[in-house]
């Protein structure tokens, strides 16, 4: 819808004394690496009497290739039409002893118009390493309820920690000749005791936050996946300088950030822009093995008319893109940011297909299922110091609902805020997570903001009208009916519409406005 901004700006930028790049040449695809089970101890006296501390088996997913498709939707389509292009393939697993299941069924959530997709998160079967020599092991693909493939192996013949790859038994027909496999690890819990450091890093100021404060309807509905200002350009700047400064004064408590394993980065434009721009040089100058993993999950909450949100690219063309509207930030003055952005590595397998949602918005569960997987993929990485740049609405929902009780009452202050307000633009917050405690069991032990990082208000267009409190809770989002929910997002922007406004602008306004300052 419309142009992009690069586009728009093509013929009065002169790059031509700029290398080509090939981003094909950055893209890496490497198995994950866990530790060979490196035992640590448990955080707490709780944990440590846990199932989980006396070692469960976990599963990793890592994806899988050639899935096959229903018969059904080929026929309704033409026959040249590839199969990446149909089907929402999603996988179960599950521990089996005598014909029976023991501990519990898992199930990794569908990945849309995919045949190759990945998943790249663990869950816990449920069985204690005990258990494990008796069982078997069974990982099924499905797309909607028809079973596509299965293949069932002895568990206790799996080798830990290390990548497997087994081909399937296919279930269905299909002109897709090619065999389907999936790849996975078997983990072992007591591996990932100790408590982990993640950084959360909110993207800089983007064209959309810019004419929301504008009001410049126009361009905020122009364009789909607005990339930073350059202004937001100005801030991932400075926090690059701020982390620079920090790496010389030789901050411990900080050293995931100056130095990371791995970058987590929303797919989106502006996460991307920013994560070149303020880690780009560090990460460059250290001349280590940093990965920027495109990661779907990381991307923003996506509310009704939400164009900032709502992307086109999948793949490479998420990269080229990124480049693109790089050049056009920089207009003339891009020579260094572009040899840095050259000398990153990205892995891009996590967007091959629809990594967005295709309706207008994203319903409660769709996110909730969306940050389960996140927070899974945070607490058991085998990356050690990760940073994850991505939007304020997303971070804020993940504080809300993984903050521990235990950090609600000693640092009550802080915790409401975080989950009322929104980080600064390029903002950072250091977090503490528990493995142990699982998804489902609050591991945001502690949260700290770094770098001068401040917390503010939902602002931006109107936002000198009048204002009631903010804050509802997910739950509370979500509970007003459909054709209500243009009003509900408002109220949770501390909003408050005016009955006044001129038609047309109150009408335009309500489509977009929710999604301000992300």
């Amino acid at each position: 819808m419309g142009l992009t901004c690069a586009a728009a700006r093509a013929e009065s930028s002169d790059d031509s004394r700029l290398p080509e790049i090939d981003v094909r040449r950055l893209m890496v695809q490497k198995s994950w690496v866990f530790p060979k089970r490196r035992l640590g101890c448990a955080t707490s006296p709780e944990a440590a009497k846990s199932a989980f501390a006396r070692g469960q088996c976990l599963l990793f997913l890592e994806g899988a290739s050639n899935v096959p498709y229903p018969d059904v939707v080929h026929d309704l389509t033409c026959s040249a039409v590839s199969s990446k292009s149909h089907g929402k393939p999603y996988v179960r697993a599950y521990a089996m002893r005598n014909g029976g299941i023991v501990g519990q069924m898992v199930e990794w959530p569908a990945r849309r118009w995919n045949n190759t997709p990945t998943w790249c998160s663990t869950q816990s079967l449920g069985i204690s390493f005990a258990e494990k020599t008796a069982a078997n092991l069974r990982i099924e693909v499905f797309d909607e309820q028809t079973q596509l493939s299965s293949i069932e192996i002895k568990l206790g013949d799996v080798p830990l920690h290390s990548p497997v790859t087994q081909q399937l038994e296919q279930k269905i027909q299909t002109r897709n000749h090619q065999p389907s496999s999936v790849s996975f690890q078997v983990l072992d819990s007591r591996a990932f005791l100790e408590r982990r450091t993640v950084f959360f890093v909110r993207h800089g100021e983007s064209v959309w936050n810019k004419a929301q404060e504008q009001l410049q309807l126009n361009e905020m509905v122009s364009t789909m996946d607005h990339p930073l200002s350059a202004k937001g350009r100005a801030q991932a700047e400075s926090l690059s300088q701020r982390i620079a400064k920090a790496a010389a004064r030789g901050r411990p408590e900080l050293a995931g950030l100056l130095r990371p394993e791995a970058v987590y980065v929303s797919p989106l434009t502006r996460a991307i822009q920013t994560a070149v721009i303020a880690l780009g040089p560090a990460i460059t100058q250290a001349k280590g093995h940093t990965n920027m993993f495109l990661m779907a999950n990381a991307r923003e909450k996506q509310n009704f008319g939400g164009l900032d949100s709502r992307p086109t690219m999948t793949g490479i063309g998420v990269l080229q893109r990124s480049l693109d509207e790089l050049k056009a930030l920089y207009q003339g003055d891009e020579a260094e940011i572009i040899e840095t952005f050259n000398q990153l590595h990205f892995d891009v397998r996590d967007v091959e297909g629809i990594w967005w949602e295709e309706a207008a918005s994203e319903n409660k569960d769709q996110l909730q299922v969306r940050m389960d997987e996140f927070m899974s993929q945070l607490l058991y990485s085998p990356h050690q110091s990760v940073v994850v740049v991505g939007h304020s609405h997303f971070f804020r929902e993940v504080f809300r609902r993984y903050l521990s009780s235990d950090f609600k009452d000693q640092n009550n202050k802080l915790a409401t805020e975080i989950t009322k307000q929104k980080l600064m633009n390029c903002g950072v917050a250091r977090l503490e997570l528990d493995p142990t405690r699982g998804v489902g069991g609050e591991p945001i032990m502690n949260v700290q903001l770094v770098l001068e990082t401040t917390l503010s208000s939902d602002g931006g267009l109107l936002a000198c009208c009048s204002a009631h409190s903010a804050g509802l809770s997910m739950e509370e989002e979500w509970d007003n009916t459909a054709e209500n929910n243009a009003v509900q997002d408002l109220e949770e922007e501390s909003i408050v519409r005016p009955l006044r406004m001129n038609a047309p602008v109150r009408d335009a306004a309500l489509t977009v406005d929710k999604n301000k300052s992300r």
